[in-house]
């Protein structure tokens, strides 16, 4: 999954090939392409957290998006983390029929430990 979140974790089938390299001891490098369908036209698709975008349900279109993720983690220190993560989400035909569009995310996180 990505921290961006922006779909529930109900009803779908989620495909996400991902390689993750490591070019230093402290730094690693995740590239991964994602595509998501619902599991039934039937039900709705849902948004964070499990709420049903209205419009979806016994609609068709079963694939509901496509995403690419880049995530950089680098341990500084071992009391010093930093994370990057960007995403493009590129949404399909049933979520772009019911208002949705395409969108990007891009989160930054320090970790302090003590």
């Amino acid at each position: 999954m990505t921290l961006s979140g922006y779909t529930g974790y109900v009803n779908f089938i989620h495909m996400k090939p991902s390689v993750t390299l490591h070019p230093t001891r402290t730094l690693n490098v995740l590239l991964a392409a994602t595509a998501q369908w619902r599991q039934s036209t039937a039900g709705a698709i849902y948004t964070q957290p499990d709420i049903p975008l209205a419009g979806t349900a016994g609609h068709p279109g079963g694939y509901t998006r496509s995403y690419g993720q880049a995530q950089l983690d680098w341990t500084a220190t071992p009391n010093v983390a930093f994370a990057v993560e960007a995403v493009h989400f590129a949404v399909g035909n049933a979520i772009r029929q019911a208002g949705g569009r395409d969108s990007d995310y891009l989160g930054v996180e320090i970790r302090l430990a003590w």
